[in-house]
């Protein structure tokens, strides 16, 4: 059985506007024009991969109007941006880029992810509904096994160690709950 780590992260997602998604609230409290369409990052942000047991974070993201509703039929396109020479992952069928469109609930879920390099993994996200357009980057780190990531949680709870490998551990401690088999 795989091993399944899930996520909570409270991420604020800057649009193509330039506007975060807790900032268009306020300017929308302020009376200022809010973006027509907005992106949140409900799953994926600050996972953490684990290549040896097929554990990847899938992107879910969910787009919203100008009154903060759900959208649905939007179009979603998750891109695999590179690094170095290579992808550090990609979706079913080997792509490195799939297009969904929103469901009912205003939603798009990125096909499955295989992590394939370790090291960080940016998946850029845009959407576009009737002409309007909006996108994000969705941040994840991939690590080869699962003992790479008990070992960044303790360097993050004993506060030594690498100021990268802290940062990518405090996105994990607490929240590594790794079952194998």
């Amino acid at each position: 059985m795989k091993a399944m780590v899930w996520f909570l992260a409270v991420v604020s997602v800057t649009t193509a506007a330039g506007v975060s998604a807790r900032g268009w609230q306020a300017q929308a409290a302020a009376g200022q024009s809010t973006p027509a369409l907005h992106l949140l990052v409900i799953e994926g942000e600050n996972a953490v991969n684990v290549i040896q047991q097929g554990t990847a974070v899938a992107p879910v993201v969910e787009v919203r109007d100008r009154n903060d509703l759900p959208v649905a039929g939007a179009t979603v396109q998750f891109v695999i941006l590179r690094t170095g020479n290579a992808a550090a992952a990609t979706f079913a069928n080997a792509q490195s880029t799939v297009t969904v469109t929103t469901n009912a609930a205003g939603r798009a879920v990125a096909s499955p992810l295989q992590g394939l390099g370790r090291g960080a993994l940016r998946i850029q996200v845009n959407a576009s509904y009737q002409g309007q357009v909006a996108t994000t980057t969705v941040t994840q780190t991939n690590v080869a096994t699962a003992a790479e990531v008990s070992r960044a949680a303790k360097v993050s709870q004993g506060g030594s160690g690498a100021s990268g490998t802290a940062a990518t551990a405090s996105a994990v401690a607490g929240a590594v709950a790794l079952a194998s088999g």
